[in-house]
């Protein structure tokens, strides 16, 4: 087998198991939430988009990171005033 697909096969299964990962603490985190508060436990929506995006980022790697999906929100920064003249 060619050395570049064994890293993209390795990348992908390394990448798996991060999310994976990610998933169970999170999940952990939920529950631990849900005996607190006597809930039933389920992910909320912080946890739900930091998934989505950890998969992304894995799928695409950190190039493709920034794309979002149409349907997310995209938060607006505020534009930077110029610099006053003579402030030093």
């Amino acid at each position: 087998m060619d050395e570049a697909i064994k890293g993209a096969i390795l990348g992908g299964v390394i990448g798996a198991i991060l999310v994976l990962f990610e998933y169970l603490v999170l999940s952990k985190d939920a529950k631990e939430r849900a005996v607190k508060l006597h809930r039933k436990p389920e992910l909320d929506e912080v946890a739900r988009t930091r998934i989505k995006t950890i998969a992304r980022e894995r799928a695409l790697g950190s190039k493709g990171a920034a794309v979002k999906p149409a349907g997310e929100a995209v938060a607006k920064t505020k534009k930077a005033k110029p610099a006053r003249k003579g402030a030093r």
